[in-house]
This record gives C-alpha cells, structure tokens and sequence, in this order.
C-alpha cells in the first residue's frame, strides 16, 4: 500500500489485520521508525517478531542469533530455515517500509524468493524496492495507491455522522470536497470543525478553516479521542513505548483501559505485538512523539516521572532493555542506567547499540558530566563501533573515570562493585589493555570476598563483564591469566558467553603452545560452532586455534585458508594482531616466507593508528622479522627488530638474527637473558631451547647442545608442538636430532631458514672481498682498494669459494645474499 502521510495505510492494514487473525496464518506486524530503520536494528526486530509467535528451543536456526552466535547479516538465512520448520504460514505486516535503508529490504527480498510460504504487505509513502519492475514481477507484488484509499462520499458521510457533532450532508460534501478523501486530512477537518463553536457558513470560509487547522493538526499529528478520559489516558501510555494491559491499567488507574487499547487499535493509531497470550500495545512513532510532546505539556511533572518509572519497574524484568534505558532517561535517572545497562550488556552490546547510541547521543554534555556512568555507558556503545577510538570516546571516558573517582561507597558493597565494574568498562572502552586487565583481576577478587548471597546477585552483572576482562587479559598479552580468569565462565547461564568464553581459551591456548589442551577446548564446543557463528567476531579464538592447530600437523595451507576466513571481521575485532600473527607463522612454517612478508606488511599499514599492546606489537614485530631473516632480507629484518617494541618474541628473533650472523656467543646471552620470563609458555620456552642448542653446537659445546635440545623435545612432545623445529636452519634440527638419538623424520618438511645455515665461516676479510665481488669489481680492482697484492685477493676467493660451497663469482654472491653476508647496513 502506497500513498502519502495520513492516507489512511495503517488504518486500512490494520482494520484488515485484525479480521484475518482467524487464518490458519501466524500473523506478525512490525511498524518500523526511526529505531530501526537500519539493517541490523531492522532484522533484530524481526527476529523478536517472529520469536514472538514461534517456540524457541535450543538449536533452533533463531535461537543461534538470540543467543549471540550469529550476526545480523546470518538472519536472513537464518529466518527462511525457520519459516520452513513453523508448520503454518506466515503473514508479515511491515508499517511504513520507505523508512528502512536499502540494505534491509534488500535482505527484505531476498527473504521472499527464499521463503515462498511468508505473506508479505507493506505500507509505504514512496515506491520501494518491491516495486522495481524486475522484483515485481519476480514476487508478484500488487499495489494499492492512494487513490484505492482515499474515502469515497459516503465513507466519509458514515465517519462524520458517528462522532456526536450533527454534521450536515452538506457539510460532508463540502469537506470531502476540500480533503479529497485523504483520511488523516478528513479526520482533522472532522476534528476541527466538530469542536468549533461557529462553523463557517460558506464554502470557502470552511476550507480556508478546514486548511488552517488541518496544517496545524497535522503539524502535531494529534489522533482523534472520544472525550478527555481517552485523551488522558493516550498521553500516559504515550510516555511508554510500549505497554501491556497491566501496564496500561496501572498508569491510567482504568481498570477497563483494555477497552480503550482496543480503540485506538480501530482507529489505527497504533498496534499490538507480542504473542496472543501477552500481546503489547504501541502508538505508531509519529502519532507517540506527538502525544509525549502534549503530555510533558498537560500533565504534572511528578506525574510523568512517575509513570516512567512504574513503567521501568514493570519492564524491567522482561521488557525491550533499549526502551528500560530510554525511560529512565527521560525520567532524568541518569544514575540508574548503569546497574541496568551492566545486566543487559550482552543484548546490548551485540544487537541494540546503534539504538542506545541514539538515545544517549542526544543528551547534553552536562548530563554526562553529572553522572560518570552514563558517560561510561555511551563509551563503551561507542567503542563496540569504532576500530580508531575518536575524541568523543576518550572524552567520555575522561569524564567517567574521573567521576566514579569521586563516587563514594563503601568497600565490599554492592555500590562499590558496579562503580569497579564502571571503571574496568571505561579502561576496556578506551582500549587501556593493561590497566583493564589490572582493573578486571582486582574486580574479580573483589567478586570473591562478597557474601554469598550478594554474590550470587552480583555474578548476573558481572559474568558480562567477565568476558571482556578475558578478552582485555589476551589483548595486553597475559595469556595465563585469561585462561585462569575464563574458568568462571564455564558454568554461565548464558550460552553465549560460554561459546564465546571457550573460543578465547581455544585460542590462548593456541598461542601459548599448549596444543593438546586447545584441541580439547575446540571440541568441548561440540557442534554449538555452527556456520553463522564461525564468521562471527566472537569466534576469532576458535579460527586462531584452528589455524594453528593445522600449521602445528604441517598442513600450511589450511592453516592460511582458516585464517582467511577471518579478513571480513579483522576491520571490526580488536584480536586482529593475533590473527595477522597467525597467518605470518603460517606461511613461515610453510616455507612461503616472501609472501607472508608481503601480507603481514599489507595487513599492518592496513590496522596502522588501531591500538595494540606492547606484547601484541612484540609478537607482530617478531614474526614481520622473522619472515624477512627466512626471505634473506636481513637488513630488512634488523630495522625490525631494531625499532620494534621489548618482548621476547622479538629477543628470541634477535638471537636468531644473531646466529645468521654467524655470531653464536651473542645468541646465547640473548637467549640467557629472557629464560626466565618465557618458561610459563610452552611455545616459546621449546623455541627458545631449540635455538640455545644450534647456539652451543656450533659453539662446539656439545654437552650443553644436547641437553638444550632433548628439554625442547621433551616440551614440545608433552604440548603437541612442532614449529619450534622450523625455527632453525633444518641440517642444524638433523644434526641434533641425530646428537640425541631421535628420528630424523621429527625434522620439518619445509626449510624457511635455510639461509641461516652455519656453514664455515668467512673471515672478515673475506667477508669484505665478497661483498666487492657482489659490486661488479675486477681482482685487481679488489687489490687496489684493499691494498694488497692480487695473488692475495685470488687466495681469499679461492676460500670463499670453498665456504660457500660453490665455483663462480655468480653463485658465490647468490650464496652471500642468501647468507645474510651481503647486507648494505653491514658494509658501510
């Protein structure tokens, strides 16, 4: 149905609605307004639609999205499978569909080839997308203009003689006249006129009258009430955006307003959504912000402050948190946000922001700067959106922190736990990674010394924000503590959580080398990893740990397309540097060092100004060296290494450096210096051990080597590791496998760092003399610039040519420069 403003659509859809519902039709109605009228709001309110009217259970292809697992662009998908299991049809009404983004009737579309058993009717102002010829005769799509429903004569004759206004036939015909049938119009004029105490006596008197009013009526868009009781009541349930009948009754005092509900249903102000068991009225957006403007104008204010909070206490519990938030804002109970915010975070956070960031958007700076937790609110929306945190956002979480600074409350109390809470949100939101992390071990002792039975309360608010210290503690790069920190989460009521919990495990444990146990953790999840969730951003733990599970068997390959599944989500997830990590060592281990040099680069100017912590820049840096050191690019890696950040991933690529350098003693008291702080992680404590025994061997320390070596084997035997191995030139891993009796098959296949191998040793002259060689120079011109004989310079040749292993100038350069020896920096 298309037709401009006030034609009458909803009435007519309405009126029409109801006396379908005896079909054999699942019947649901959306009216779409400026709160959803983006794609991911829009299909949310879908999917509460048709929960409404369909059993949930666990599994159900509805059920993935509601419990977090699938994002908004899997709905789609996921409501035609639903369609297909509900064993009857289903009819959609959708109230002013011009409102919504192209995008969403796009998916709009798509839904209705997929789903040959959904009814769609739609009310618009402007064609839409259903009208474009191809769709439209694809679909089958008819269309009534507004011409279909303008009121005819007698059908505005019939209105006006039901109100209690005597109108004449004369004045009927006068009036259809001026309005041409338009309803909204009629209905005005009817209004108007009705409530004039002399009418105009001539024709055009009335319509200059009938258009001054209705310009103005319009204007506001007030609907047409019965008496001043109906009025009354229309502007109390106003200020709700949506009540029930108890809800209803307790606002109005009228114990029969069912009656009045089902009125201004008739009239087609507004609708009724919710199931049959516990339907919920609603005015349409336009008709609802004209009557709040009149309430907030009639009515006292204690009154609409407390209908608001009556309204908050009702739905509270289980009612739209977004329309919970809005009310306490409009009631100015600015500090009562937070406590409900926290509970709901995960709702919130993962399909209403944009809805919340409207409402909090509009607010002035001094409510902010009034309650810090409002202001930490609004961040923490905020940051869910943002990949580079703006002023805003670090403005708000200025003002927030420095207010819950200021907040008393007692020790131990339940205040003094969400003002903790508050605070670890604002470090989070702000992407202070260590401070949080410090911010969320801190809160959860905190959590631990509450009585048991404030606990027990606290818990349904903080297992949300259980999560995020989870994530915070990966992100800052204490990988330990976050597995210690996600054990509370295993038994959480919230799937969801679980889900996401135990993907941040997986991949932790990935990370630290603990492979046997990330195995365990990935299939602990059993098939709850359904594909809409695999392409989710929670799920960036589970995709790492596969990954690295894959290059840790050998398979580079998957390992690289496990990875690749994840560059839709790396602009939006914060573990991108884990993911890009990954990917590195994959095409490391698989021997594709060139290429894995190339997209580390691309995909690190590609998240350049995204906030990082220094161990995640660490193990960045490390493995951007480490690709260049495998590509003979070592000057190259050394300016990596150089400027990169402190760790010991990035001490661990130095020692390897150095022994490309042919300096051995140097590695090992690189390696000495960092053993310490690396023994608690399997992974880099083997790697370590693996490059302390090649730096003993060509030492000549053969004891120590051995020793070194068998504990790395040992390590990585009881972690299924094996990359450590690959770490280092393979004829060294042969070497020392042989040194201590295992096999030679535990060598990896690939060789990346191959052009570390030993070898002999070139002088540093000899060193010089190839380096002239590689320049282009004669014998003699080596001799002249060196100032030795030629026969001198011919014997130092023969040597390099020795070493090396080859019989012209042309491979001896080749050999250099895949040696390292070559390098400009180390020659000027």
């Amino acid at each position: 149905m298309r037709a401009e403003g006030g034609a009458g659509k909803t009435s007519l859809v309405a009126s029409w609605f109801e006396q379908a519902a005896g079909d054999d039709v699942s019947q649901l109605w959306l009216s779409v307004d400026e709160s959803i009228r983006s794609r991911a709001s829009f299909l949310h309110a879908v999917v509460q639609a048709v929960s409404a009217q369909v059993e949930q259970r666990d599994g159900s292809p509805l059920h993935t999205y509601l419990a977090g697992a699938a994002g908004p662009s899997h709905v789609p998908a996921l409501l035609v499978e639903e369609l297909a299991l509900a064993s009857t049809r289903a009819r959609l009404v959708i109230d002013d569909l011009h409102l919504l983004d192209r995008s969403a009737q796009e998916d709009l579309v798509w839904v209705l080839d997929h789903a040959p058993g959904l009814q769609l009717v739609v009310t618009t102002r402007v064609p839409t997308l259903l009208e474009e010829p191809v769709t439209a005769a694809r679909l089958g799509v008819s269309v009534i203009d507004s011409d279909d429903m303008a009121f005819t004569r007698s059908e505005l004759s019939e209105l006006a003689h039901g109100l209690s206004h005597g109108f004449t036939d004369r004045e009927v015909r006068e009036l259809h006249e001026v309005t041409h049938g338009n309803v909204l119009a009629a209905r005005i004029a009817l209004s108007a006129l009705g409530a004039s105490r002399s009418r105009p006596t001539t024709v055009a008197a009335r319509r200059r009258l009938v258009n001054e009013l209705g310009a103005i009526a319009a204007q506001n868009l007030m609907p047409v009430f019965h008496d001043q009781n109906e009025l009354e009541a229309a502007l109390r349930i106003a200020l709700i955006p949506e009540v029930d009948v108890a809800l209803a009754r307790e606002l109005t005092g009228d114990p029969n307003v069912e009656n009045t509900l089902a009125r201004f249903l008739r009239d087609g102000v507004g609708v009724s959504r919710g199931s049959v068991r516990h339907p919920v009225f609603s005015f349409h957006a336009l008709v609802a912000k004209a009557l709040v403007e009149r309430a907030t104008e009639v009515l006292p204010p204690d009154a609409v402050h407390t209908a608001r909070l009556t309204a908050v206490r009702h739905l509270a519990a289980h009612g739209d948190p977004v329309d919970v938030i809005r009310l306490l804002v409009d009631a100015n109970e600015d500090d009562r946000v937070w406590p409900y915010f926290a509970r709901q975070y995960s709702e919130l956070s993962i399909h209403r922001g944009e809805e919340v960031i409207r409402i909090l958007e509009a607010l002035p700076d001094e409510r902010f700067t009034r309650s810090g937790t409002l202001a930490i609110v609004l961040a923490i929306m905020l940051s869910e959106r943002e990949t580079k945190l703006s002023d805003r956002l670090l403005h708000l979480v200025r003002i927030g922190l420095a207010r819950i600074a200021e907040a008393k409350a007692d020790t131990g109390s339940p205040g003094r736990l969400l003002l903790d809470v508050a605070r670890f949100a604002g470090l989070r939101a702000a992407r202070r990674y260590v401070e949080a992390s410090d911010a969320g071990a801190q809160l959860i002792e905190q959590l631990s010394t509450l009585p048991a039975s404030v606990r027990r309360d606290a818990e349904s608010m903080t297992n949300a924000a259980l999560v995020q210290i989870v994530i915070v503690d990966e992100l800052s790069g204490r990988m330990r503590t976050a597995l210690a920190h996600s054990d509370r989460l295993v038994n959480d009521a919230h799937p969801g959580r679980v889900q996401h919990a135990m993907a941040l495990r997986a991949g932790a444990q990935a990370v630290l080398g603990l492979m046997h146990d990330s195995r365990r953790s990935i299939d602990s999840m059993g098939e709850s990893g359904t594909e809409a969730w695999r392409t989710s951003i929670p799920s960036a733990g589970w995709h790492v740990a596969r990954a690295v599970q894959a290059l840790e068997t050998g398979d580079g390959v998957a390992a690289v397309e496990e990875c690749r599944r994840t560059e839709s989500d790396l602009p939006l997830s914060e573990h991108w540097p884990t993911m890009l990590w990954a990917r590195g060592l994959a095409r490391l281990v698989d021997g594709h060092a060139a290429l894995g040099a190339d997209e580390l680069a691309i995909g690190i100017d590609r998240h350049r100004g995204r906030t990082l912590s220094a161990r995640s820049a660490s193990r960045l840096t490390a493995i951007r060296a480490d690709l260049a050191i495998a590509s003979g690019a070592f000057a190259t890696a050394l300016r990596h290494i150089e400027a990169g950040p402190a760790g010991p991933e990035l001490e661990l690529t130095r020692a390897r450096f150095e022994l490309s350098r042919q300096q051995p003693e140097k590695a090992v008291q690189t390696l000495g210096a960092i053993e310490q702080s690396v023994g608690a992680e399997p992974r880099l404590y083997s790697e370590l051990l693996v490059l302390s025994a090649a730096a003993h061997s060509r030492l000549h320390h053969d004891v120590d080597a051995r020793e070194q070596f068998e504990r790395a084997l040992a390590i990585m035997h009881e972690n299924g590791l094996a990359s450590p191995l690959s770490k280092i030139a393979r004829s060294e891993v042969v070497a020392l496998l042989a040194a201590v009796g295992a096999p030679e098959d535990l060598a990896p296949r690939r060789d990346p760092f191959a052009a570390t191998s030993p070898g002999e040793y070139l002088s540093d002259r000899e060193r010089v003399v190839l380096s002239h060689l590689a320049g282009g120079d004669s014998i003699p011109d080596i001799a002249g610039r060196l100032y030795v004989s030629v026969n001198t310079v011919k014997t130092q040749v023969k040597s390099i040519y020795r070493k090396l292993e080859v019989s012209s100038r042309e491979d001896a350069v080749r050999a250099g420069r895949r040696r390292g020896l070559l390098d400009d920096c180390l020659h000027r």
